[in-house]
């Protein structure tokens, strides 16, 4: 994967969503800073998943994928990616950016897309918090995958300690108050505690696979301790702390689900 240049952005959106984001996270120099590491460390339990539960060669989506980075580094692992997003900007952006691997990038509303095919494998990465209606969102993923096939998702942790949001069965308004707000990428509208996930993929058509939390407050937000370990050990001490109590939750302000959709 390269990154391409300031220069070759289209518009000022590229300059600061595609571009800008890239540098402050994936390409960053320094990827023991918060912000990049957070983002690399949400890439391995993806790319983990994957591998562990559907290994390539297999054709898989990234629904909503932005600026490509999961979808390309997974063509890069051997899978046959499509990457689905709504902005064409985030598209133009992205097909600049392979440099080996199967893929191919194709606007669509992740609620409404229908892949040529069924897909043995869907990403839907820091997506859920960001709709009024997940269950629509699961269905998505649900119709376009094969019997058996795998639904990997990534979103923040409602048990995290530090969050201020309600959760998804602490919303006691009508959903359709969010509409007006869905897809604003700087802004969460409700957010979702393990078991509120859980219940909503055993309810849309998914066995539960792997639920797990990571991205502990003691490792992202401690000044230098992450500059004294190698990247695979900040990994597992990260694996350690994240189950910890913190404030009236716990450690961790991330989590990732996958599921499989049901053979029948």
């Amino acid at each position: 994967m390269r990154l391409p240049s300031e220069a070759e952005c289209k518009n000022e959106f590229q300059k600061d969503f595609c571009y800008g984001d890239d540098v402050r996270q994936y390409f960053h120099p320094n990827p023991r800073k918060p912000g990049p590491f957070s983002y690399h460390l949400r890439m391995h339990h993806v790319i983990t998943a994957f591998q562990r539960f559907l290994p390539a060669p297999a054709k898989v989506a990234d629904m909503a994928c932005a600026a490509g980075n999961f979808a390309i580094t997974l063509s890069e692992k051997g899978y046959d990616v499509t990457g689905v997003d709504l902005l064409d900007d985030f598209l133009d952006y992205a097909r600049k950016k392979p440099t080996q691997g199967s893929i191919q990038f194709v606007q669509g509303n992740l609620m409404e897309y229908q892949h040529s095919s069924q897909l043995d494998g869907i990403l839907m990465g820091e997506v859920i918090e960001h709709v009024a209606w997940p269950e629509k969102l699961i269905a998505s993923a649900y119709k376009n995958l094969r019997p058996g096939g795998l639904f990997v998702l990534t979103t923040p942790n409602g048990d995290y300690g530090g969050n201020d949001l309600p959760t998804y069965k602490e919303i006691s308004q009508d959903r359709k108050a969010f509409e007006a707000k869905q897809f604003d990428p700087s802004h969460h509208l409700f957010l979702y505690t393990p078991e509120e996930l859980k219940s909503l993929l055993s309810a849309g058509g998914f066995e539960v696979l792997l639920l797990d939390v990571f991205n502990s407050h003691f490792l992202t937000k401690s000044g230098m301790f992450r500059y004294f370990f190698s990247m695979d050990m900040l990994k597992a001490i990260d694996r350690m702390l994240s189950p910890l109590p913190f404030k009236k939750g716990n450690s961790s302000n991330m989590m990732i689900a996958v599921g499989r959709k049901s053979e029948y």
